[in-house]
């Protein structure tokens, strides 16, 4: 873990950061909402707290990595689902959620993006709802983010669209927004496509 993860492992710091973070990604039209209210929802690294949407009302799981989070989600949420798990090999039965949210997390793993979607996959029957850093393709925005992201993030890999529209092709696009100073998030809705029928011989 880097000193600027080490720093935001802080309650009040973290908070701080999330706060200056949405507000820093514009929502615009973004209303996830629809895909949230049915079923039960994984919330993939969920942190202490829900900090970028309301999720109190929801039938929700929230899973993270880090145990000093995890106590604090518990005791911010007594009633909610809580525990402390691994994204690379999550501790669920194939198409145990209705929705995975994930929320500027995937970028902290040291794994392939790639291979941390696939692991999602297997837990989603329905929807992915993913809030991730947008790098630029190339030029000073690109350098710009990368500094910025290293001073106060610590990820691992931060990817532009084209990038992204690989990896997610599984997942059949509602919605897809690039928002933010320099468009530095993007927002993803995707519906899990069917898996294809086995050729005849």
């Amino acid at each position: 873990m880097g000193f600027p993860e080490r720093l935001f492992q802080h309650p009040v710091l973290y908070r701080l950061k999330r706060r200056v973070g949405n507000a820093l990604t514009a929502k615009d039209s973004w209303d996830p909402s629809p895909y949230l209210e049915e079923g039960l929802i994984l919330d993939l690294g969920c942190g202490p707290d829900a900090c970028v949407l309301d999720l109190s009302r929801l039938r929700r799981v929230g899973v993270d990595l880090s145990k000093p989070a995890i106590r604090r989600a518990k005791r911010a949420f007594p009633r909610g689902q809580v525990l402390v798990g691994d994204a690379r090999c999550l501790p669920f039965r194939d198409k145990a959620f209705s929705t995975t949210l994930v929320s500027d997390v995937l970028h902290h793993i040291p794994i392939d993006t790639g291979e941390l979607l696939s692991e999602i996959d297997r837990v989603t029957r329905h929807y992915l709802v993913l809030i991730e850093p947008l790098q630029s393709e190339s030029g000073f925005r690109r350098w710009i983010k990368g500094a910025w992201w290293k001073l106060t993030d610590g990820g691992y890999a931060y990817l532009s669209g084209t990038e992204w529209d690989e990896l997610v092709r599984n997942w059949e696009e509602i919605e897809r927004l690039e928002t933010g100073l320099y468009r530095h998030h993007l927002k993803f809705i995707g519906r899990r496509k069917p898996a294809r029928a086995p050729a005849e011989c």
